[in-house]
């Protein structure tokens, strides 16, 4: 990889890094950052934040042949471990979400592994989002959920700048998308959070310590 990156590429990351010491929160070198739930939550209030997650521990690879969207006998799901998993995350997340953000906006790909996942956090009604899809059996569509997802980040900072609240978003969505947005791998339960601009395009990320569970 090139070291001669844009000056502009450095000065996002050092005003994100400058951002996140205002709050209080530590980095590691390997871009782990070391938040409370509290800290969490005050920097989803901020328009240009959101936070993404992968889904809960699921046993298994990718899904079965045939699958459907729809009907989770098909699909790869969660097992008792991601189950508890997810409710860890949630519990977690109340703490800090529960002091700051009173308007939630919880969204999900339409996989049953992501929508039991977001439901078990237990932070408010699930919308699925088509566009958090996984196309892991489709690689050749990563253009088209990278468009999709610049477009839902765009709709969701007008929404911000429009109304009179800054509702805390949370996205839960599979290793392959996240890894398309930040460029590496995301562990079962991971999350991220992304700073995005007006026009739906991400221009930093932090990724979250992983919760005990």
């Amino acid at each position: 990889m090139s070291l001669c990156l844009p000056i502009r590429y450095y000065r996002l990351r050092i005003s994100a890094l400058m951002q996140f010491l205002a709050l209080g929160i530590f980095c590691y070198s390997s871009g782990v950052c070391a938040m409370s739930s509290e800290q969490v939550a005050k920097t989803l209030m901020q328009r240009d934040q959101i936070l993404v997650m992968r889904h809960a521990d699921a046993p298994g690879y990718s899904d079965p042949l045939g699958f459907r969207l729809g009907d989770c006998s098909t699909q790869r799901n969660l097992g008792d471990a991601g189950r508890t998993q997810a409710k860890a995350i949630g519990l977690w997340l109340a703490q800090g979400l529960q002091k700051t953000a009173s308007e939630r906006q919880i969204y999900s790909s339409p996989w049953c592994r992501c929508e039991e996942t977001a439901r078990l956090l237990q932070l408010g009604p699930v919308r699925s989002e088509p566009v958090w899809g996984s196309f892991f059996e489709r690689p050749q569509e990563e253009g088209r959920f990278r468009q999709g997802a610049k477009q839902f980040l765009k709709e969701r900072y007008a929404a911000r700048v429009a109304g009179p609240n800054n509702p805390a978003m949370i996205v839960v969505t599979h290793q392959i998308n996240l890894t398309s947005l930040i460029g590496s791998w995301v562990n079962v339960g991971e999350m991220v959070v992304l700073r995005f601009n007006a026009q739906g395009e991400v221009i930093s990320h932090q990724r979250l310590a992983p919760i005990p569970y």
